[in-house]
């Protein structure tokens, strides 16, 4: 079955991407877009000024009750990572890593990286280890129920020993403070490598071009 590129009609409709594997429940931001997605499940998360909606009691279970069902869809169709590219495999982890960020998960962000990851903020802040940006994540999780980034890869290279790769593309941020909502964005680079058969990476930077909202200068 073909693909749909999907296009919320309301922001902060839930998603549900299946063209690439691992397949997951994953949630568009108000500055966020999936493509190649398959529109199992909505659920208004988002109100358009990015503010976490608060649902009742019954809307959060049919809410559940719809990501469940989705999820499941998900499993049957979703095709398998080993037919991938390897640029494809990668694109996939980065649809996962984008995802476990939307739901917080501190584990899932940091699965992705390898023993020596090291990383350039946006904001030029250095730090090297998964232990540290655990803590670091943890810290941005805490700081904003809404917070949520969304990397976008432009171009994927794979070396021609086909055990390193290099990704850029654009990334944006938003996140609300007392003083309204802020959004921020820039573009990024990422070194992948392969370890025992699994992509990993290396190293990131990110660098901001781009701060709408309270704090920006």
């Amino acid at each position: 079955m073909a693909a749909a590129c999907c296009s919320p009609t309301t922001e902060g409709e839930t998603l549900l991407r299946r063209s690439n594997a691992p397949c997951c429940p994953t949630y568009a931001a108000p500055d966020g877009r999936f493509k190649d997605c398959e529109c199992f499940a909505f659920a208004p998360m988002y109100s358009p000024a990015g503010e976490l909606r608060r649902l009742d009691s019954s809307s959060t279970f049919e809410y559940m009750r719809h990501l469940a069902v989705a999820a499941l869809l998900c499993v049957v169709v979703a095709p398998p990572m080993l037919g991938q590219s390897a640029a494809d495999q990668i694109r996939s982890l980065r649809t996962q890593s984008n995802a476990s960020i939307v739901r917080h998960d501190v584990k899932g962000v940091v699965g992705l990286l390898d023993v020596e990851y090291q990383i350039t903020t946006g904001s030029g802040t250095l730090s090297q280890g998964r232990s540290a940006e655990s803590e670091a994540w943890a810290k941005e999780f805490a700081r904003a129920a809404n917070l949520v980034y969304v990397r976008t890869p432009t171009s994927i290279e794979v070396s021609s020993s086909g055990g390193r790769a290099a990704e850029t593309g654009t990334w944006t941020g938003s996140w609300s403070t007392p003083a309204g909502l802020r959004k921020v964005g820039g573009r990024y680079a990422a070194y992948w490598r392969l370890v025992d058969g699994n992509w990993r990476i290396r190293s990131e930077l990110f660098v901001t071009l781009s701060c709408a909202g309270p704090g920006c200068s």
